[in-house]
């Protein structure tokens, strides 16, 4: 994202865009939270697929009308956190203070995949591809080609005419039919900034940049389950070419993190119709604080809770229909406004990981409003050609990031073209990230006909994964 900043009194301070914040509340709302948000997503989903897998004589027809009911479970979903009319009332009520969020470098979170930003930012759940290693490494243990390799690039904030853009480079490659590696690489460009002081005096312009790199280890644990780990470097120069005088003594910063995943997969059976419904959790850049120079004011990573719910239903031999639906929260401290020495600065990592759920000053109420709701919906014809749509909802105070995304995907043989267009939305009436395009490019190597999930395995294939 767009990074500017300025010097006031000699001392950076950088303005970021919100990515989410972070949730605070005593021991009580905490639990209220968890049952209303996470119960919501996930228990009525699971009740569908235990009924599913084990049907009653009461629940036979429930069964055969599955794929409407998960359907009624969303918009349920829907209804309750977003369009009940005390909860509408919140979402319009901008008198509540902002407090997004800001960390280091939040490119992190800019998704690079062009298909799941054709579908509204949702993507922890949804079938394995190349971008695995972005929303979640785990499902690279279920890929079907030897080798992969996918490019992306994002013409990042166009209407500010910044220059600013990021490419990404995801690859991986299976070891067997249990474990897979993943390498990936982003690097941002974040344009021409200038630098001013307290005085609005130019003092130079500089062209920050920011770069990547990970390695992924995928296994699975069982014929439908599987877990990753991921380790990640990042370099941070936003001082980069600097044509001036710098009195706040900018210095590249470094860090490291690791990300964590699971993935789960399971093929249903609906009469004479075969789907598949799966289930997603990743908490990435967990990892040392980035520091530009003065070590007594480092800033957080942006460590990130990410889980959700993906069902795949197919109408016939050439059409199925994906629908997703993912959740997002940030895991780093909530700032205080009262707190004039930043002293949330120096929690410790995992310290801060905690008690990012009680560190709010708005209670419960805030809490609903700093999760991120992704929303995705893939129809593809002949595994040759997809149509995407979703939607992402940020609450305005935490950010406004609303918009609608479109994307389209064509396969030929081991190639794959993607391409999402995003259409802001929003009270403000107007969006940095209106009209942001990204174009993803992706080869398969030794798959003989790609298919865009895992259902096909034979049973021999999947008794070799069962452990002896």
């Amino acid at each position: 994202m767009f990074q500017g900043f300025c010097f006031v009194d000699g001392n950076k301070s950088a303005f970021r865009p919100s990515y989410g914040t972070l949730l605070g509340f005593s021991i009580k709302n905490w639990l209220f939270f968890c049952i209303n948000a996470f119960y919501k997503l996930f228990a009525v989903l699971s009740s569908i697929y235990n009924m599913m897998l084990h049907p009653t004589p009461l629940f036979v027809h429930m069964r055969k009308n599955s794929t409407r009911l998960l359907l009624f479970s969303i918009l349920s979903f829907l209804l309750l956190n977003f369009f009940s009319p005390k909860a509408f009332a919140q979402q319009l009520n901008l008198g509540i203070s902002r407090k997004a969020i800001t960390t280091a470098v939040p490119y992190l979170l800019v998704v690079p995949d062009s298909r799941s930003a054709g579908m509204g930012d949702a993507g922890v759940a949804i079938s394995p591809d190349a971008n695995c290693t972005f929303f979640n490494p785990s499902k690279l243990a279920f890929i079907k080609p030897k080798l992969g390799l996918s490019i992306t690039y994002v013409p990042w904030l166009g209407n500010l005419g910044a220059g600013m853009g990021m490419t990404s480079l995801s690859s991986y490659y299976r070891l067997n039919k249990r474990q897979s590696l993943g390498l990936a690489m982003r690097y941002f460009d974040q344009g021409s900034v200038d630098f001013v002081d307290k005085g609005g005096v130019y003092l130079g312009t500089a062209r920050p940049r920011e770069f990547n790199f990970d390695g992924t280890f995928a296994m699975q644990l069982s014929p439908n389950f599987s877990i990753a780990g991921s380790g990640r470097f990042i370099y941070s120069d936003l001082s980069a070419d600097f044509g001036g005088t710098d009195p706040a003594n900018i210095k590249p910063g470094a860090a490291a993190s690791v990300d964590l995943s699971a993935y789960y997969s399971e093929q249903t059976q609906m009469g004479a119709k075969t789907g598949r419904i799966s289930f997603g959790g990743n908490i990435s850049n967990i990892g040392t604080k980035m520091v530009y120079g003065d070590p007594t004011e480092p800033d957080f990573l942006p460590t990130n809770l990410r889980l959700g719910a993906a069902y795949t239903h197919d109408l016939d031999a050439t059409n199925s229909v994906t629908f997703a639906l993912d959740i997002n929260k940030l895991l780093v401290p909530t700032p205080d406004p009262a707190d004039t020495t930043n002293s949330w600065k120096q929690q410790g990592i995992f310290t801060s990981l905690f008690s990012s759920f009680a560190d709010a000053q708005g209670g419960a109420r805030e809490e609903f409003n700093e999760i991120n709701y992704c929303f995705g919906l893939e129809y593809w014809y002949n595994n040759l050609f997809a149509l995407r749509a979703g939607y992402f909802y940020e609450h305005p105070t935490k950010g406004n990031r609303n918009f609608i995304t479109l994307g389209a995907g064509l396969r030929y043989q081991q190639l794959n073209v993607d391409f999402s267009y995003l259409l802001a939305t929003g009270s403000t009436g107007t969006n940095p990230l209106a009209n942001t395009l990204r174009f993803t490019l992706m080869f398969n190597f030794d798959s003989g006909r790609p298919r865009q999930d895992h259902s096909e395995e034979s049973e021999e294939d999947n008794n070799s994964l069962r452990f002896k």
